[in-house]
């Protein structure tokens, strides 16, 4: 099983009121035939490879047609109310019908009036690839404030990257759909939401991402959170612990659950790597350490690609132990 949890920066907005980092969802509707079509996903797109200015941004591309138009492209479009396209619905809520050199700037200024407002949920990510080739998505879900929205769902996207088989920057189409009623609304509530969809035996894992959202289908529309990662994520060690020895630590993590193979893992102490080679277990004594210095450990795993990020830090400090 892989699994990938996305963390959000949680914020205190008052002594007993919590509340999260929001991602924006940029909805763009398209069809191969609209002639002012191919700037909205451009624009869309460059908000997207700008991750520096734009980190928050979940893109989705709903086609109409083509050879892989998406599933629930009219329920969508009837839910935002859409008569013309190219049209973009950002957060669900705010709208600009059109394409042009315009199309950009008014992009970037609906995603700017949505992304410092704090969201009131946590979306933990958890997915599978099982024996049959099925992606099983688990959604673990947390609120922080209560929601006073009514008839709220909970969505499951798959989009994918489509430049190689139908050009014109459809790179976030949404291949596979699925929702259901989202009952929490009170602040503590937990619950958990699955689905499972079939895959293509032709997608790349690191064209494939999967969304998941949180609407209400009543008065604006809003997306209270969204989460979003890629099949092919650099998936970092988990569970690190680290054990004091005299003039020693040991150390020893949990190998992330990723379909990606992994070539082995670095150490790093106090931000330096401290392995002259890749280690091919999850466990590693550090020696040579000073008793009563505090060190700060964290693993990452190394695949084909690139490193992952690191684990979780470990503070160890080694000592020398009394003779008993």
């Amino acid at each position: 099983m892989k699994k990938y949890v996305i963390l959000f920066w949680i914020i205190s907005l008052a002594a007993s009121l919590l509340s999260t980092q929001l991602y924006v969802v940029g909805e763009v509707f398209t069809a191969t035939w609209c002639g002012f079509c191919p700037a909205a996903r451009s624009a869309l797109r460059q908000m997207y490879e700008n991750t520096n200015q734009f980190e928050f941004l979940i893109p989705i591309i709903w086609q109409q047609d083509g050879p892989y138009p998406s599933p629930n492209y009219t329920t969508r479009t009837s839910l935002y109310g859409v008569s013309g396209i190219p049209h973009g619905q950002w957060g669900g809520s705010l709208s600009f019908v059109g394409g042009g050199d315009a199309t950009y700037n008014n992009y970037v200024q609906r995603y700017n009036q949505l992304v410092n407002n704090p969201s009131p949920i946590t979306i933990d990510l958890d997915f599978e690839i099982n024996a049959q080739n099925q992606l099983e998505i688990t959604a673990d879900v947390e609120m922080l404030q209560a929601i006073t929205t009514t008839n709220n769902w909970i969505q499951f996207i798959v989009t994918y990257n489509l430049d190689a088989e139908q050009p014109g920057n459809y790179f976030a189409s949404a291949m596979r759909y699925n929702q259901q009623s989202f009952p929490l609304n009170a602040q503590g509530q937990t619950g958990i939401y699955t689905h499972t969809f079939n895959t293509e035996t032709w997608w790349d894992f690191a064209k494939t991402r999967i969304i998941v959202i949180i609407q209400t289908y009543d008065g604006n529309k809003v997306i209270h959170q969204a989460a979003s990662m890629r099949l092919s994520d650099l998936i970092a060690p988990a569970g690190l612990v680290g054990y004091p020895g005299n003039e020693q630590v040991l150390l020893a993590w949990q190998a992330p659950d990723t379909p990606m193979e992994v070539l082995g893992y670095n150490v790093y102490r106090d931000d330096v790597i401290v392995n002259d080679e890749l280690i091919d277990e999850t466990g590693y004594t550090d020696t040579g350490l000073t008793n009563g210095v505090a060190y700060s450990y964290y693993v990452t795993a190394v695949y084909d690609e690139d490193e992952s990020g690191p684990s979780n830090v470990v503070v160890v400090t080694p000592f020398d132990a009394p003779e008993g």
